[in-house]
């Protein structure tokens, strides 16, 4: 028998679905298991590093405003879709899984056409487009948020499993992480992050309030600042009167590959608002400063936002309304509030689902779909 996995574009449709194709095989490895990407996405570059099968489609995202590149994007579309349908054809697929993305609705249109068992998995509050559209051809939509039920049309069955995170997402002790970076015991460690590639608003707004952060004995700082930000954020906190290297309690990374290690280490975190990063808030019970990536899809990163925050777990800065003595109030009600803070991370704890895995697991089981 022979299962399919989709999805692309971002980390956070990619890692769910690699998640799931792993404990696919580990539970049943005489399973066939197949990736379907976009040529050009980061499922390109991520999964053949896994060993995993992958095989490569046209795909291209379709712009808000009808233009030229409208066309160009519908020829590239019905390209994937015959690249897709061949891929499936030879493959015989039985079950296919998708986690959203533009590649996502080439596979799961063919996949349909050949009589295969079709279901998704959304991770956002706001369902994108492409999960919204195919949700009425599934056989059941997982999904991270029951926010996200009532935007999907139709009767097919919803199942509100979580997010997936990484195995080593709370492996780590607090004391571990603080060694791992040479930080303090006895002192509040921060975490700020915008993901791989930085957050511009981020880098510039935190490092121009460091230096009232710092004043504090008890506060320490991890600083990934994604590699494209990186010189520009080194040069403001110079420019703030810092040195990016030598200041105590102060840790600034261009990329960090043991996040584990960051999110054991902190007490608070300030970042966006995508799926993952908010699963894995979740699983280690770190509360944070939420600042939604404002050009995600349908603002899909804001919605997400609100359900942590209504949840009593974060506090949400909108981009374009961050300011440095607004980060640094905020900020502050965490760092010198430790109830506040420990209320908030209990909250924070209580969203998680460690059984996301075994959830989308018993969905598929249950369907049949892997016997």
């Amino acid at each position: 028998m022979g299962v399919i996995v989709t999805g692309g574009g971002t980390g956070g449709h990619i890692y769910p679905a690699l998640a799931i194709a792993e404990e696919i095989k580990k539970r049943y490895p005489q399973v066939d298991i197949l990736y379907i990407g976009s040529e050009t996405g980061l499922e390109a570059d991520i999964v053949p590093k896994t060993g995993l099968p992958f095989a490569a489609i046209t795909a291209k995202g379709f712009t808000r405003k009808l233009s030229l590149d409208t066309l160009r994007t519908l020829q590239a579309t019905g390209k994937g879709f015959r690249m897709a349908r061949q891929i499936l054809k030879d493959f015989k697929a039985h079950t296919v899984i998708g986690t959203g993305g533009f590649v996502c609705g080439s596979v799961m249109l063919a996949a349909k056409g050949q009589g295969a068992r079709l279901f998704l998995h959304e991770q956002n509050a706001y369902p994108g487009v492409t999960n919204r559209l195919l949700a009425p051809l599934s056989d059941g939509v997982m999904l991270n948020f029951s926010e996200a039920r009532g935007r999907f049309k139709g009767k097919t069955p919803m199942y509100v499993t979580g997010l997936p995170v990484r195995a080593d997402i709370g492996r780590y002790s607090k004391a571990e992480g603080l060694a791992h970076f040479g930080l303090a015991e006895d002192k509040k460690t921060l975490l700020i992050t915008g993901g791989s590639r930085g957050a511009r608003t981020i880098n510039q707004t935190m490092s121009q309030i460091l230096p009232a952060l710092l004043k504090s004995e008890d506060v320490q700082v991890i600083f990934i600042s994604g590699r494209n930000g990186y010189e520009e954020t080194r040069g403001l906190i110079r420019a703030a009167g810092l040195s990016d290297t030598g200041t105590p309690g102060l840790k600034l990374l261009d990329y960090l590959y043991d996040m584990p290690l960051a999110l054991a280490a902190a007490d608070l975190a300030v970042g966006r608002a995508g799926a993952t990063f908010l699963a894995e808030l979740s699983a280690t019970g770190l509360p944070a400063v939420l600042l939604p990536y404002p050009y995600a899809s349908e603002n899909h990163q804001a919605h997400n936002a609100q359900a942590i925050v209504d949840a009593g777990a974060a506090e949400m800065i909108l981009d374009a309304q961050c300011t440095g003595p607004l980060m640094l109030e905020t900020l502050e009600r965490f760092l010198d509030d430790d109830d506040y803070r420990r209320g908030m991370a209990k909250q924070m704890k209580a969203l998680a689902k460690p059984n996301a895995l075994a959830d989308i697991m018993a969905v598929l089981e249950k369907q049949g779909s892997l016997q």
